[in-house]
């Protein structure tokens, strides 16, 4: 499910379609960098090339528009609780 990124919900109502949002892979990534693993531990943990979290990073520090790896993960840190899957049952 994807994570709105103007209102930090899951379950947004906004009504624009261009509103930023992340999907299950690159929020598996952002837990991933909040735990501080390299690209290759993120690929292994996630199941991605090391590659594909390159290119998911990129993306993600212009939608979250920050500069760097480490601001990303300072965000990641402390929006941990939004990023984790839901619980079923």
């Amino acid at each position: 499910m994807a994570i709105c990124l103007i209102c930090l919900s899951r379950d947004c109502r906004h009504l624009a379609p261009h509103s930023p949002r992340l999907n299950r892979g690159e929020a598996r990534v952002l837990l991933a960098l909040a735990d501080g693993l390299s690209n290759k531990a993120i690929g292994f943990r996630v199941g991605l090339s090391t590659g594909t979290v390159k290119a998911y990073l990129s993306r993600l520090y212009s939608v979250l528009e920050v500069a760097n790896r480490l601001q990303c993960g300072y965000w990641a840190r402390d929006h941990r609780e939004l990023l984790k899957e839901p619980a079923d049952g």
